[in-house]
C-alpha cells in the first residue's frame, strides 16, 4: 500500500524537473503519435482528453509512492500545464515553423482556457491517482472509477451531444450510419475497463472499481461538456 519513508522520497526541485520532463513528453510528442498511430488511438489524445487524463491519472500512481502529497498535486499542475503549452509550441512549429514560437501571442495567449483546464485538472488527477495505492479501499476505487470513467466519459460525449442535437435541432440531416460513432465510443468504454482491470491489484477492486466508473464518467462528463461549451463560445474548439 502507499508507504513513502522520508528517505525516499523525492526532492522538490526533482519532482518538478520529472513533472516538467513527463508534461515536455506529453505535450510535444502528441501529434506526431496522432498522425502515425491507427485512427482511434491517435483520437485518444487529439480529439479526445482521456489520453491526457489517464496519463496524468498513472503518473500520479508512481508519484504517489515517492512524493509528499502536495508534490503530487505539484506534480499535476505542472505536468498538464506544460504538456498544454508544448502541445501548442509543437503544433505552431508544425504549421509556421520554429521562428513561430517568437510570436507566443500567436499560438499560446489563445489557449487561456485550456491553460486553466490544465490548472484545474492536474493536481485532480494526479491525487486521484495516487489514491489507486492507497491503504484505504475507498480511496482505491475512486482513483479506479475515474481512471476508467474518464474514457467512459469521451464515449458518452458524441452519443449524448448526438441526441442533444436531434432534440434541439431536428432539421440537421442523420448522417448515413451511426455505427462509426457507436463503434468509437464502445472503443473508448473499452479502454477504461481494460486499464481499471489492469491497474487493479487488491482482491474485489477490480469490480468496485469498475462499477466506480459510471459515476466518476458522468461527473467527469459534465465537466468535460461544460469546458466545451465554454471553449466553444469563446471560439477556441478542440485542441486537436
Amino acid at each position: 500500500m502507499q508507504t513513502t519513508s522520508s528517505a525516499s522520497r523525492l526532492a522538490s526541485p526533482v519532482v518538478l524537473l520529472l513533472a516538467v520532463s513527463a508534461g515536455s513528453a506529453l505535450g510535444a510528442l502528441t501529434i506526431p503519435l496522432a498522425v502515425l498511430s491507427p485512427g482511434w488511438v491517435g483520437h485518444l489524445f487529439t480529439e479526445a482528453a482521456a489520453g491526457w487524463c489517464a496519463v496524468v491519472v498513472l503518473s500520479g500512481v508512481w508519484a504517489g509512492t515517492r512524493s509528499r502529497p502536495w508534490q503530487v498535486a505539484l506534480f499535476g499542475a505542472v505536468a498538464l500545464l506544460v504538456a498544454v503549452v508544448c502541445y501548442y509550441a509543437t503544433g505552431a512549429i508544425l504549421a509556421g515553423g520554429p521562428d513561430f514560437l517568437l510570436t507566443p501571442a500567436e499560438w499560446l495567449l489563445p489557449a487561456w482556457l485550456w491553460l486553466l483546464a490544465a490548472r484545474a485538472a492536474g493536481p485532480l488527477l494526479t491525487t486521484v491517482g495516487a489514491w489507486i495505492r492507497h491503504e484505504r479501499r475507498p480511496r482505491r476505487v475512486v482513483g479506479l472509477g475515474l481512471l476508467g470513467g474518464v474514457f467512459l466519459a469521451d464515449a458518452l460525449l458524441p452519443l449524448l451531444d448526438w441526441t442533444y442535437l436531434r432534440v434541439t435541432a431536428p432539421e440537421v440531416p442523420v448522417p448515413s450510419s451511426l455505427a462509426p460513432m457507436y463503434l468509437q465510443s464502445a472503443f473508448l468504454a473499452s479502454v477504461g475497463v481494460a486499464l481499471v482491470l489492469a491497474v487493479a491489484r487488491e482482491p474485489g477492486d477490480r469490480v468496485r472499481g469498475l462499477a466506480a466508473m459510471v459515476p466518476a464518467g458522468l461527473l467527469w462528463y459534465a465537466g468535460v461538456w461544460g469546458a466545451h461549451r465554454v471553449m466553444f463560445l469563446a471560439g477556441m474548439g478542440f485542441p486537436g
